[in-house]
C-alpha cells in the first residue's frame, strides 16, 4: 500500500466517511471492458459511479497529463475504497494501464448536473500550503463574469498512478465558449501566471460531461 493508502487506514474519520476516488486514463482498444471492470470491483465495495467525463482539450500541462477519461467514484466510506485498492483484482485490473488515482473526502457541489468542465490539478509549492485557498480565490473571482461555478476547490490525497498532485479545482461552464473566454481573459491570465509563486506544476484539462450508462 502507498503512504496514502495507508494514512487513510489509519485515520477514523476518513476511513469512516464518505469518500471520492477521480479516476484519470489514457483509452485503448481495452477501453470497455477494462471500465466495466472497473465499476463492477468499486460496486462490490460500495463505490457508485458518480461522473464520468471526456476530455476536449488540454488547456495546459504536459503530454502525459493528456488524459481522455475521467470518472468520479464516490464511496459510503474511506475504508471501502482501502478494500478495492488492496483486493488482487484491483491490483491485476490496473497493473497495466497506469491510471491516475487521486482521493478526497470532500464532496463536489451537484457534480452530476455539470456540462463543460474545466479539471485543474495542481501541485503546492513546499511551505506555501498557507496560501493555496487565497490563491485560487483570487484567480477564480472572475468566473462568475463568464457564468463559470466553482464546484470542486479540495485537497486530493495522490492514491495511484505516478504522478503526485495534491489539489483539485474544477470549474463548469454552460458553453464551451464561456470557458474558453474565462481561460482567455487577461485578469485570469494575469494571476494564473503569479500563482506560481504557490504552485510547482498544474494542468488543466477541459472535458465534456457524458451521461453514465444505467
Amino acid at each position: 500500500m502507498g503512504p496514502a493508502i495507508v494514512s487513510l487506514l489509519i485515520d477514523e474519520s476518513r476511513r469512516n466517511e464518505p469518500y471520492y476516488l477521480i479516476h484519470l486514463a489514457s483509452l485503448d482498444t481495452t477501453a470497455d471492458t477494462y471500465m466495466r471492470t472497473l465499476n463492477d470491483l468499486a460496486f462490490e465495495e460500495g463505490g457508485e459511479l458518480v461522473w464520468h467525463g471526456e476530455l476536449l482539450q488540454l488547456r495546459s500541462g504536459r503530454r502525459i497529463d493528456e488524459w481522455q477519461d475521467v470518472r468520479v467514484l464516490r464511496f459510503t466510506r474511506g475504508g471501502d475504497l482501502v478494500q478495492l485498492m488492496t483486493s488482487a483484482e484491483f491490483r491485476n485490473l490496473t497493473a497495466d494501464g497506469q491510471p491516475l488515482l487521486l482521493g478526497t473526502s470532500a464532496a463536489p457541489v451537484d457534480l452530476a448536473a455539470t456540462g463543460q468542465v474545466l479539471l485543474w490539478l495542481l501541485k503546492v509549492r513546499t511551505g506555501a500550503a498557507a496560501s493555496t485557498f487565497p490563491t485560487l480565490a483570487t484567480i477564480l473571482a472572475n468566473s462568475g463574469d463568464f457564468q463559470g461555478r466553482v464546484i470542486w476547490n479540495a485537497a486530493v490525497d495522490p492514491i495511484g498512478g505516478n504522478q503526485d498532485w495534491d489539489h483539485i479545482v474544477v470549474l463548469t461552464f454552460a458553453r464551451r465558449d464561456q470557458a474558453d473566454a474565462w481561460l482567455a481573459d487577461p485578469l485570469t491570465v494575469t494571476e494564473r501566471s503569479l500563482a506560481k509563486k504557490t504552485f510547482r506544476t498544474e494542468a488543466m484539462l477541459q472535458l465534456q460531461s457524458s451521461e453514465i450508462a444505467p
